[in-house]
């Protein structure tokens, strides 16, 4: 199976790693670290080198890399690469450079317990916690974010970090009781040169993070108008949901009667249900592009970006790429936000901290080359989008309760919060 295992920050430091079989030479993660560099416009997750195959997820930063030289399912290491991100997101309280680093001996300690001569073992949250002795490091940066409320109209300010904890403080007496729920979507987006809308697709989940110390039955209410494409009571505002998927541990019974999901109390972090929805009519941030020749020098690209949502919100965290023709000699721009211009990769980077719902931004990029032809008119574009909206989402999934029936434990503190995020957000030039 797996002959090598390691994790590896983004400027090729090896953080982890492990030798389960000793029969590859321990400067793997050098070898790799230098093909990805060399080929990084490639997006595989599988390089083959010399009988060596790489597979690899990125993470927050961070290579997650196994090697082996058997002929294994590349679709399987991928899920337990997956699997060991979550193990160590879910110990070490948040996933970074920073915690991996402090809790370095926690983490050899999981893929001792994961791992057995390089074959993947349990990877249960549950079962794992009874065999991991050390103490977690964790870090909480005090930043807010605003959470919506359980029952409607209450709002209450919670750090943005709150949930990222260690599930070992549940083996803690002063540890909190809580319970957190989001609903996270991500937009796959693309829009032609004439501003049709080639593709609109939202992929969400509903995600719990619990730390509930003992036993507890927990139910979910979604809102009424939340209809499944095999359903037969649509109304008129119907959200009309094409494929889902729940978690094995969720009942359903009760959804078709009253939209109600339930499951047992567990440790860590459970996706109950993911869903994807084909036609997204809502599209929060819209670009309004105008490419034109000034000289045979020089093409100015303007860029008028809209945050088409209500002011009760806003986009943050808003990166604009575009991508640059090869014989660009220089860019100026003209913006109030920050511009930087990457002649190595190709493209210009527009950084906006945040633009609230009804505002918009402009910003105007000029490319001087030495003769403006057809040709790198268009290498300009595409240009692609990254943002975040926190308490909100496009599909107006609302969770109408959350219920956590406990035994013989305190009531716990619920939060919900919903967020919407990038995956794909492409326009044509």
């Amino acid at each position: 199976m797996f002959s090598q295992l390691f994790i590896m920050s983004a400027r090729g430091d090896t953080i982890a790693f492990r030798d389960f079989r000793g029969g590859l030479t321990r400067e793997s993660p050098e070898i790799f670290y230098k093909n990805v560099k060399s080929n990084s416009r490639s997006h595989s997750p599988f390089i083959s080198i010399e009988e060596k195959h790489f597979i690899y997820i990125q993470r927050s930063g961070l290579y997650f890399v196994c090697v082996t030289t058997d002929n294994i399912a590349p679709v399987f290491a991928l899920e337990f690469l997956n699997k060991l991100v979550n193990l160590c997101k879910e110990y070490c309280g948040e996933l970074s450079e920073v915690s991996i680093q402090s809790n370095f001996a926690l983490i050899y300690e999981l893929l001792d317990e994961i791992l057995d001569f390089g074959f993947p073992q349990n990877t249960s949250t549950d079962l794992l916690h009874n065999f991991i002795f050390n103490q977690p490091l964790c870090f909480n940066k005090r930043t807010e974010l605003i959470g919506s409320g359980l029952f409607g109209g209450e709002k209450r300010h919670i750090p943005n970090s709150s949930a990222n904890r260690s599930v070992l403080e549940l083996n803690r007496s002063d540890s909190k009781n809580e319970i957190f729920l989001d609903v996270l979507e991500k937009l796959v987006v693309l829009i032609s040169p004439n501003g049709s809308v080639i593709r609109s697709e939202i992929n969400g989940c509903i995600n719990i993070k619990s730390f509930i110390s003992g036993s507890a039955d927990i139910s979910i209410i979604l809102s009424e108008n939340v209809v499944f494409c095999n359903m037969t009571d649509f109304v008129s505002n119907s959200l009309v949901i094409d494929e889902y998927t729940f978690h094995e541990a969720v009942n359903t019974e009760l959804f078709e009667q009253n939209r109600q999901i339930s499951f047992k109390s567990f440790r860590g972090e459970l996706t109950v249900l993911d869903y994807h929805i084909y036609s997204n009519s809502n599209r929060p941030l819209k670009l309004h592009p105008f490419m034109e020749v000034i000289n045979n020098s020089e093409i100015r690209l303007r860029l008028k970006l809209v945050c088409d949502i209500a002011t009760t919100h806003g986009a943050t965290n808003i990166t604009v790429c575009v991508n640059v023709p090869k014989s660009t000699s220089r860019v100026l721009h003209e913006s109030s936000d920050i511009i930087e211009y990457d002649s190595k990769e190709g493209f210009v980077k527009w950084n906006i901290k945040r633009i609230p719902g009804g505002g918009e931004k402009l910003c105007y990029i000029k490319f001087l080359m030495p003769s403006v032809t057809l040709a790198n008119q268009k290498e300009i574009g595409p240009v692609s989008l990254y943002f975040e909206i926190p308490s909100y989402v496009c599909s107006k999934l609302q969770i109408k309760s959350l219920r956590v029936q406990c035994h013989s434990i305190q009531q716990p503190k619920q939060w919900i919060r919903y967020i919407t995020h990038t995956d794909s957000y492409v326009f044509r030039l």
